[in-house]
């Protein structure tokens, strides 16, 4: 049985009797792993980051719902007990669905945004604009704000992909079309009231 050893990119292989080129078994698994690795690392890099991206994006969007949110309640005074109930309950779901992003952002390897960023600001002052108009104002402007998330919600969700894809369909998109349920029916009683 006659061999011929070569080395093929730093790598001990043969040519049998046949002619086949080989690679001794044990450093082809090797070699395939490391080859799977680098290819999956290759392939996931740039869809991660930009995962990455958009999570941190939602995350902010989720900070500045819940600080317009608390910024309502100091219009508690001029809202019935339910109404402020729902309104701690919202912001609460959105502080939830805030920490839930943030350990998506972990999970793929990410940096969480810490605040809301330049959109926080213009929320709060828009929310605080709102305010001053009353609370029927006040209720409009946070229902156009969920009415936003849901389409920003529904846009990530095209690209998603795995845990972020549930994270997306089974909590975050329910939670937002149950604030502007919750939001709208506040709004048609204040209208008819």
């Amino acid at each position: 049985m006659m061999r011929m050893v070569f080395v093929l990119m730093g790598i001990p292989s043969y040519v049998d009797e046949a002619g086949a080129r080989n690679v001794p078994r044990p450093m082809a698994r090797g070699l395939l792993r490391r080859a799977e690795g680098a290819a999956s690392t290759m392939s996931t890099t740039v869809p991660t980051e930009r995962s990455v991206e958009v999570l941190n994006s939602l995350l902010r969007g989720e900070i500045s719902a819940q600080e317009a949110h608390e910024k309502a309640l100091a219009l508690s005074a001029d809202m019935t007990a339910n109404e402020t109930a729902e309104i701690r309950r919202i912001s609460a779901e959105h502080t939830r669905s805030a920490e839930a992003l943030r350990t998506e952002v972990f999970r793929l390897g990410g940096q969480p945004a810490g605040s809301a960023g330049a959109w926080g600001a213009f929320a709060r002052a828009f929310q605080s604009s709102a305010n001053m108009l009353g609370v029927s104002t006040a209720f409009s402007s946070l229902c156009e704000g969920e009415t936003h998330g849901l389409k920003e919600y529904e846009e990530a969700l095209e690209t998603a992909s795995g845990p972020t894809r549930s994270l997306l369909q089974d909590v975050l998109i329910p939670n937002q079309k149950r604030h502007i349920a919750a939001l709208d029916v506040i709004g048609n009683r204040r209208r008819a009231g």
